[in-house]
């Protein structure tokens, strides 16, 4: 087995982003190996058009569709979060520290659900506060959404200093 065919295999089936560092543990190759491989790997995929792609975050990397085939395979592909799910994680992330009777008011009773699976996916922390509960975004969550908490308070700042609500 060569060397790409074994680095793209971890990467295709790494439900995580995974570092250079650990897919050399794993297959037992330098570093420098591997990152020469995911490098020639990602050439060939642009080169023949692929509908896969290798994403880096840091310094860690992940094999994914390229996004622009996501129209195409979503008849055929189950949805991870649903659009209810999204938009609650929207609401707490762009109002830390909000309590859950405010998320409750603005989607329903039909929000309970989606709280709770974003408590249980640990997107969101939830945490005593009298009768209630404050909740918050989570590392794990800006991980996967792959955004930053400084860029998403700033956006929602912006948009309360111009007088929208934030939701």
């Amino acid at each position: 087995m060569s060397i790409n065919a074994r680095v793209e295999a971890i990467l295709y089936a790494s439900e995580e982003p995974i570092s250079a560092s650990d897919i050399s543990v794993i297959i037992n190759e330098p570093k420098e190996e591997v990152l020469k491989a995911i490098k020639e790997i990602t050439r060939n995929y642009r080169k023949s058009g692929s509908a896969l792609e290798i994403k880096r975050t840091g310094i860690r990397y992940k094999l994914q569709l390229n996004p622009e085939y996501s129209s195409i395979v979503a008849p055929v592909s189950r949805r991870e979060i649903s659009p209810l799910e999204l938009k609650v994680l929207g609401y707490i992330a762009a109002n830390p520290g909000c309590i859950r009777g405010d998320v409750v008011r603005k989607f329903g009773e039909k929000s309970r659900e989606p709280l709770a699976m974003a408590i249980e996916r640990k997107f969101v922390s939830s945490r005593k506060f009298r009768n209630t509960e404050l909740l918050t975004p989570t590392r794990e969550f800006y991980r996967y959404f792959n955004i930053s908490p400084k860029g998403l308070q700033t956006k929602a700042q912006d948009k309360a200093l111009d007088g929208e609500t934030v939701e």
